[in-house]
């Protein structure tokens, strides 16, 4: 039959979890700050991570706002972990509660960072955070030394053009 298509809904596969309703850089373009935006206690997120898990989601991605503004953020990860899922933590870099990479060891899969521009002065104007360039630069410098896999994500707009 022409144009058939398929009734039953594909499985979502991976979830993004934008986990912290505030952030410690003030993107103009960001679409995820709210004022009033409360996260989730431990046990909630603890929740939420179970019923992703026990539906056929592969991945979760913790977001932001900035994820590591969570202290709970490495418990979290490894959880979501111990039940199957692969890992996402994508970061601002700017790292409130000194975590190091190796506080999640064995937990995260992949690590997601930003940088919208070669240039340090227009990287930090577009993310309104002086000294965000460095901060990024500086912890992706640690991650093929160990071989942890990373993705670089940039905003292209008239500024970074």
């Amino acid at each position: 039959m022409r144009g058939t298509v398929n009734s039953q809904p594909r499985p979502v596969m991976k979830v993004h979890w934008n986990c912290f309703g505030i952030c410690n850089c003030h993107c103009r373009f960001c679409y995820g700050m709210f004022e009033g935006h409360p996260a989730l206690s431990t046990r909630q997120a603890l929740t939420v991570i179970n019923k992703i898990a026990s539906e056929e989601v592969r991945q979760m991605v913790f977001g932001g706002g900035d994820p590591f503004i969570r202290r709970d953020l490495p418990l979290l990860a490894q959880h979501a972990r111990s039940k199957g899922l692969e890992v996402e933590v994508q970061t601002n870099a700017q790292n409130p509660h000194g975590f190091r990479v190796e506080d999640f060891e064995g937990s995260v899969t992949m690590w997601g960072l930003s940088l919208d521009s070669a240039s340090e002065a227009i990287h930090d104007q577009v993310r309104g955070k002086e000294g965000n360039f460095r901060r990024v630069v500086r912890f992706a410098k640690d991650l093929p030394g160990r071989g942890d896999s990373w993705n670089l994500r940039t905003l292209v707009c008239k500024p970074t053009l």
